[in-house]
């Protein structure tokens, strides 16, 4: 799964966009060796300034009671006006057609799918109806993608898909783990899956209940401890929505219709777009790969020493 995620950002975003970092959270092995001091002190002056902190508060107080307790603490810090360096998120991302991307893990003893695709929406955009299509393709427990490879055909422990809300382009990703014997069936029937919701099989009624019942039924639970009350905040406000955002989704919910899903995901997810990397024995899957129809391109992980 790490290794899937490690090479999906260069992959899905390319290498002008600040997204191709995208799953590696720990850097690479290249970009640690040239780091300097000077690096770590010109990141700190650029970004850890006042003027971009916001500060969230969640327990039980009061603006009364933290104000106070937060100004004896942050009240002296310096206030620095320069203007801090900002993030292209309109950079152009890579536009070629479908592709498998193997990695090589040597007695790997599953192999792991990862179909990924930056969206023509962003996170900031209203993604209801397509989280909702979503829920039905990959979301969730039952939906088609985990029908089809784990309780029909028995090949994976579970498949889905999700949607990530980003400031920037929002991405689409479809996981499953699956037996190595059966990597490429299992990618053919993913695929096969995916561009038969986008294109032939349109949501039936059972499956919109069933996503509208499931999501606002999941609603409460999203707030049940402080931590995810902090979490829906942060979303409010970096996302530029409303502050009655989640007031409102029951209600967006249950109005939203099965045509409206359906363009919603055939509007935002391009099968013939998606990137599927494939982390697994080569020697055994890439035989299989190869009847699947797509491109083939090995990508090699960083060395470690």
């Amino acid at each position: 799964m790490n290794a899937a995620r490690y090479v999906a950002g260069p992959i899905a975003f390319g290498p002008d966009h600040p997204y191709n970092v995208w799953g590696r959270a720990a850097g690479d092995p290249d970009s640690v060796a040239r780091m300097t001091r000077e690096d770590i002190v010109r990141f700190y002056r650029d970004w850890i300034v006042p003027s971009n902190a916001q500060i969230f508060v969640v327990g039980d107080t009061t603006l009364a009671e933290i104000v106070p307790l937060l100004d004896a603490r942050f009240g002296n810090w310096p206030m620095d006006r320069r203007a801090r360096p900002a993030k292209n998120l309109t950079a152009p991302v890579p536009a070629s057609g479908s592709r498998i991307y193997l990695v090589d893990k040597p007695g790997a003893p599953q192999s792991v799918l990862r179909g990924v695709m930056p969206l023509p929406v962003s996170g900031k955009s209203d993604l209801v109806a397509l989280e909702g299509a979503n829920d039905v393709l990959g979301g969730g427990g039952i939906n088609r993608l985990n029908s089809d490879l784990r309780e029909e055909k028995g090949w994976s422990y579970g498949a889905g898909s999700g949607v990530t809300s980003f400031e920037g382009p929002a991405t689409f990703i479809a996981v499953a783990p699956v037996q190595t014997d059966k990597t490429g069936e299992s990618l053919s029937a993913m695929i096969a899956d995916i561009q038969a919701f986008a294109r032939t099989k349109p949501i039936t009624a059972a499956e919109l209940a069933r996503s509208i019942n499931g999501q606002v039924r999941a609603l409460p639970g999203q707030f049940e401890t402080s931590d995810a009350v902090l979490s829906g905040l942060e979303s409010i406000v970096w996302l530029g929505r409303p502050d009655d955002y989640y007031v409102g989704l029951p209600a967006k919910y249950r109005a939203l219709t099965g045509p409206q899903l359906d363009a919603a995901s055939r509007a935002a997810i391009d099968p013939a777009r998606i990137a599927w990397i494939v982390v697994g024995d080569a020697k055994v899957v890439r035989p299989q790969l190869e009847k699947v129809g797509l491109p083939i391109e090995t990508v090699q992980l960083p060395a470690t020493k």
